[in-house]
């Protein structure tokens, strides 16, 4: 969608310069996972990247999926009974 999201911790990064992104992997990060390196490293960020598209890949038909039943039910989703149809 256009926003940076660090493939460990998936929180987005707010701004898209390669300072802030280094920054936020140097400081939340980095002593745990600079032992990664070469191949290893590439094969590890390859091995995140597809965990995190396939969660994304989740939530947007787990939305898609609610959405129908809203629309199917024509009901608010403040409705208790109908929020655990959801579920």
């Amino acid at each position: 969608s256009g926003t940076p999201t660090c493939l460990i911790c998936t929180e987005k990064v707010a701004v898209y310069k390669e300072y802030k992104i280094s920054c936020h992997y140097s400081t939340r990060h980095a002593e745990e996972y600079t032992k990664y390196q070469g191949d290893e490293r590439k094969n590890w960020v390859a091995n995140l990247k597809k965990c995190l598209l396939r969660q994304q890949d989740l939530f947007k038909k787990a939305n898609y999926v609610v959405s129908e039943m809203i629309a199917k039910a024509g009901k608010p989703f403040k409705e208790g009974e109908f929020i655990k149809k959801c579920y």
